[in-house]
């Protein structure tokens, strides 16, 4: 999880933003040993612990969640 931290956190230094697809997801939320609304919660508390936002999004190709500075983290 530290170094899926590292990661969102250089990719928000440089665009704001930083889209996590379900393949990396998986490394840190097994969906298989959690229900979906579990594992959508952790994602959220990950993301408030770096003082992020999450989006999470389900589609054809999996989860995806996307990660952004929250509005009060003066970033």
């Amino acid at each position: 999880m530290k170094i899926l931290a590292k990661h969102v956190a250089n990719q928000l230094e440089e665009r704001g933003f930083c889209v996590v697809f379900e393949d990396d997801l998986e490394r840190c939320w097994p969906s298989r040993e959690m229900t979906r609304s579990v594992r959508e919660s952790s994602i959220q508390a990950f993301a408030e612990s770096q003082d992020w936002d999450a989006t999470i999004l389900e589609g054809e190709f999996g989860t995806r969640a996307i990660f952004q500075k929250t509005e009060t983290s003066g970033w």
